[in-house]
Parts: structure tokens; sequence; C-alpha cells
């Protein structure tokens, strides 16, 4: 989810994403209630590596936002209530981002389905995210957006090093690729 005050971007300021919607949105708007909301998260999907929080409070008419953990400005923020909940209930019944996607389970030895949704960096693609929860990295695999579940099932089903994909570790500052990577696999980081 984009979030934008004053026309400044500060889902990406930090982080490097926004949230899903899901996240913020179900099973309650988490910004309707007052306390802490993550509202951008490191580059690779997680808000582990790195988050960008804000701690949502209301108090005579003005709701603001202090931040925690990374920062996308020096200062919170501050709206008119009235303004804020029409836009917060607008959010919450906006459900146009909402796009199933029933991969089914992944049985491939040493990954586990992280999410699967509209990659943030282009939004025709569908994007796959896998954990590989012994080694530590992040694996993305990237789909048309209109891709039948079938089709993206069957490249699961294939030997990962078939896969044209991309990896991120989640060791800070570690070198290196995923054992199970093939010769098309790309560092996240040089993903253009």
């Amino acid at each position: 989810m984009v979030i934008r005050v004053n026309d400044e971007l500060i889902t990406e300021e930090v982080d490097g994403m926004g949230m899903h919607p899901f996240d913020l949105l179900v099973p309650a708007n988490l910004l309707a209630a007052a306390g802490r909301v993550v509202i951008g998260r490191c580059s690779c999907g997680s808000a582990g590596c790195g988050s960008t929080e804000a701690e949502v409070s209301r108090v005579d008419g003005v709701v603001h936002w202090d931040w925690s953990g990374d920062a996308p400005m020096e200062h919170g923020v501050s709206f008119d209530a009235a303004q804020y909940d029409v836009e917060v209930e607008r959010l919450g019944n906006d459900q146009g981002w909402e796009r199933t996607v029933d991969i089914g389970e992944v049985d491939i030895a040493g990954l586990e389905l992280s999410w699967a949704g509209v990659d943030y960096r282009d939004p025709r693609k569908l994007l796959v995210a896998l954990h590989a929860d012994e080694e530590q990295f992040h694996i993305f695999l990237r789909f048309p957006i209109d891709a039948d579940p079938d089709d993206v099932r069957r490249t699961l089903r294939q030997p990962p090093r078939s896969w044209q994909a991309t990896y991120h570790s989640l060791v800070v500052g570690r070198r290196g690729r995923p054992s199970m990577a093939g010769w098309r696999w790309r560092s996240e980081d040089a993903w253009g």
C-alpha cells in the first residue's frame, strides 16, 4: 500500500515498500485505531528486516503519527480527524487490491510459501515470494499478473535450478547465493 503525506511517498522513503493492504485492513483496519502500525517494510517483502512504524494517536480532533523504527522524516505528522476518518473508511471499503491467487501448497524441500500478490515494482507481474528458512533467503518468482494458477504450480513443481528467480539474503552483509540457485537466478539487488 502506498502512503503519501503532503505528496511525499513515505512508505518507500526508508525501507523500500509499503505493506500489503491485507496486512493493514484485514481483519480490522489498523489505521482506524490508536496504536502502533507498521506501514513500510524492507524491499525484500519482510517487515522483520526493517520497518517504518507509525504510532497513531488521537487528541482534540487531530490524528497524529509519531515514527518508530526507520523514520521516513524527522518529525511526526498530524491530520484533521474528520478528513482522516473519511480517508481511512474509503481505504477500508476499497477492495480493488484483492486478487486471490491460490497456488496451493509448495512442496519443495527447504522452501515455504511466504505470499503471492502484485509485484510492487511492476503491477503487471504476480510476485510469488518463497522463504528458504535454513539458508535464510527470500526467493522471488515473477509471472504475468493474469497467470493461470496451474501454470504457476507447474513452474513450482520444476526443480528450483530451472527457475528464473531472484533472491535476497536475510543475513545483513552476506554475499552468496542459495544452494538451490540455477544459472538464471539473480540477486534481488541487481533486479531492474
